[in-house]
């Protein structure tokens, strides 16, 4: 076989079964093998992979960045301030509850990442609800779609976005996505709000002794409201994001006094590894 038809062979092949991970594996162990193997059959030389991998520092720099913001939301307990203002403001009924989970999900995924919605939001949102609503699901799979359906209103909230737009025209950006993303989280919540109306039926204890919020909490809110900023007057200068994330993220970490060893061993390494092999099969297609 000509070694030009194995390239796009070998890259789909690696592609697809990291997508579909046969027998319990990761997705980064086939893309790195398929990488690995286009770079020792020489159809992708190691110097272009190196460069393949280095063009894309401000993706890998702005996931970084996103990733500890998460961790450092997370472990300050801003976020389950959040869920306990959205508990206030439901006034006892499990579907004003459930709209209003529904828009800090909503706003979370808008201005820090779909991530943070997904893998950070979610369970505490868990937390606080199965202590109170007898069925938590319809709450858990409104934290899942609308972490996807409201990742396209910012360009910061979805990592895919940088990687397709480096450096987007903000003004432009929202201009035509502003009244689509409105209406797709408007059409969700409707859609939600119609499936589950059944099960978001009755009332919730507003009595139950809520957790003492961490110290540095509301600290943690102010300065993530201040990196969401940073990154829109980035946005507006055309700076990379990447630069931003990661100063933002190491002046949350200071202020919330989050160990970076806690940090670091939360964060989930194995993502780069995936990125770098996928920048080098792309590449080499």
């Amino acid at each position: 076989m000509e070694l030009g038809l194995l390239t796009p062979i070998v890259a789909v092949a690696a592609m697809l079964l990291a997508a579909l991970r046969p027998r319990g594996t990761r997705e980064w162990m086939w893309a790195s093998a398929g990488a690995v193997l286009l770079i020792a059959l020489r159809t992708e030389p190691s110097s272009a992979a190196a460069v393949a991998i280095a063009a894309q520092w401000n993706v890998l720099l702005f996931i970084l960045g996103l990733m500890v913001l998460a961790v450092v939301a997370e472990e300050s307990g801003a976020l389950a301030i959040v869920a306990r203002y959205a508990l206030r403001c439901g006034g006892g009924s499990v579907r004003i509850l459930f709209v209003m989970l529904f828009l800090a999900g909503t706003v979370l995924t808008l201005l820090l990442s779909n991530d943070a919605t997904a893998i950070v939001f979610t369970p505490i949102v868990y937390e606080t609800v199965r202590r109170r609503v007898a069925d938590v699901m319809p709450f858990l799979l409104g934290c899942t779609f609308v972490a996807n359906v409201a990742s396209m209103g910012l360009p910061f909230a979805n990592p895919a976005n940088v990687i397709v737009l480096e450096r987007p025209d903000i003004a432009s950006y929202v201009a035509h996505l502003a009244v689509p993303q409105i209406a797709s989280i408007a059409i969700l919540l409707g859609v939600l709000l119609l499936v589950f109306r059944k099960r978001l039926r009755g009332r919730y204890d507003e009595g139950v002794e809520e957790e003492v919020p961490q110290t540095y909490a509301h600290r943690t809110l102010a300065v993530l409201g201040g990196v969401v900023l940073a990154y829109a007057g980035a946005l507006v200068l055309h700076v990379p994001l990447g630069p931003v994330a990661v100063s933002g993220a190491l002046v949350a970490s200071a202020v919330a006094r989050v160990r970076l060893e806690r940090v670091a061993g939360a964060i989930t390494w194995s993502t780069f590894v995936l990125l770098a092999a996928l920048f080098v099969l792309v590449d080499a297609l």
